[in-house]
This record gives structure tokens, sequence and C-alpha cells, in this order.
């Protein structure tokens, strides 16, 4: 089942063993204190768009929701944790906005089609074989044009932030692999500084764009355009073209196995 990424991590024991995947999160929501500020990346990429709406499939206590609400945008956020719904509620009321949620776990969640001028997808790690459907979901809530925004913890950041499981982590070619239907335009392994240890967090950053509206398919395959590097500092400049890659990456990194059901996906 969908959940957040955290660096308690998701193998922290606790006393009492929640029964459903909401009840595991709506625990952690509830004792523990989540990040506030919204991913740099978000900030960098969306702030130059023009507001419109926007959809953030997991958002949980609403980092990233609010701020998108707080400049201008309308906000759906998604999650299956009452409790990190109603603390993203209470946030945007504390900054003067608001949001529109509803609680559903996103395997089973069905967005509207051709809705949105921006899907969300943020430290979200669902299972390999749960990757495709939810990806496919949220590239078909995306208006002509649209972006999906995806972040999440790459594999190079195993053992210090994020899922113990490796086969939850993402990479760059796993990334690239979803999003056949979607125009690349940037993918980006991004180091950040960890909350604890020496060494940094890394995640794995995708930018695309839906076709627009006229577009044909030989059009949108011939202009898909990737923008690959790495990003060392949260506050780095857009990243200039280094590859151009006709048609995307190779498949997707054997890490893309099926990953053992009684380890719950994890968010940050």
């Amino acid at each position: 089942m969908p959940t957040h990424d955290t660096t308690f991590g998701a193998a922290q024991a606790h006393p009492f063993q929640p029964s459903t995947p909401a009840a595991t999160w709506d625990q952690r929501f509830s004792e523990h204190e989540w990040p506030t500020n919204p991913d740099a990346a978000l900030v960098e990429l969306v702030e130059p768009l023009e507001p419109g709406h926007a959809l953030d499939l997991g958002c949980g206590p609403g980092r990233n929701a609010v701020w998108l609400a707080s400049h201008g945008w309308q906000v759906t956020g998604v999650d299956i944790s009452p409790v990190g719904l109603a603390q993203a509620e209470a946030r945007a009321a504390a900054a003067g906005t608001t949001l529109q949620v509803i609680t559903a776990d996103l395997l089973d969640y069905q967005p509207p089609a051709k809705q949105f001028d921006l899907v969300l997808v943020a430290n979200v790690h669902v299972a390999p074989q749960d990757r495709r459907p939810l990806f496919a979901a949220a590239a078909s809530a995306l208006a002509p044009g649209g972006h999906l925004l995806v972040i999440g913890h790459h594999l190079d950041s195993l053992g210090r932030i994020g899922p113990p499981d490796p086969e939850r982590l993402y990479t760059e070619a796993i990334l690239v692999d979803l999003v056949p239907m979607l125009e690349v335009e940037q993918l980006r392994r991004f180091e950040r500084p960890a909350l604890t240890g020496d060494q940094p967090a890394v995640d794995a950053v995708l930018w695309a764009r839906a076709p627009a509206a006229s577009a044909t398919p030989a059009e949108t395959d011939a202009g898909a355009v990737i923008e690959t590097a790495t990003t060392t500092t949260a506050s780095a400049s857009p990243l200039p073209i280094t590859a151009g890659i006709p048609g995307g990456c190779p498949p997707a990194a054997p890490t893309d196995g099926p990953a053992p059901s009684t380890t719950p996906t994890a968010r940050r």
C-alpha cells in the first residue's frame, strides 16, 4: 500500500503495530514532526509556471500542497491517512489558503482524466509491481501540456534515508521507463544535506510534460528531450541540457523487482 517515506525508517520498532496502512500512517503522522518546507525541486520547477489545478498524490501533512496553494494553485491532495490530511488542511488554513482533500489509497484512486496542469508524486515509494499503474494514473490526470513532477529517494540513498528495501527506491532509468507516454524534460540525481549522518541524501527527480492537444504521436516522440545531470545543492539553478535522447532511456534497472508484501512503502 502506498505510504510515505521518513527518516524514522520503515523498520522502526513500535510496541503497537496498527492493523491497516491507514492506521500505520495516522500513527506516524501523529507521533512525529514532519517537514513543513516544500521540496526544493518543486519550488525551482513550478515557481515559473502560471498557477492552475494541481494534484498532489500522497500529500501527507501537506508540505508541498500548502506551498502550491499559497502560490495560487487550486490543489487537490490525496492520501490514505485522515490524520495527515487534517494536518495539511490545518497548515493551509494557517497559511491563509485552502486545499481540497481526498482520503484514498493511491493504488485504488483513479483521478479524473486530463484535469490537472500539475501532478505531483513526491516521496511515495510503492512496491515495484505497483509503480506502473500508479504512474499511468498520474499521467492520465494531466491536461494537455501539463507537467508531472516525481521526487523520490534514489537507490544511492540506501541505508541513509528512506525505505530499507532497495527495490522501492528509484533510479533515473526506472523513472523514465515508467512514463513512455510523456515528454521527459528533466531527469536529475539530486543531492541534498541529510537530516542525520555525514553523507548526503540523494533523490531522483523527473520533470515530464503531457503532449499538447495538437501533437501527433510522431511529433511527441521526436520532441522528447531529457536534461540529465547531478545537482548537489538545494538552491541549484536550472540545469543545462546535457543529453538529447529520442524515445527515452534504457528499461528499468534490475532493482525493479517484487518487494516483500510485509514491507510498507515509505515516505519522507
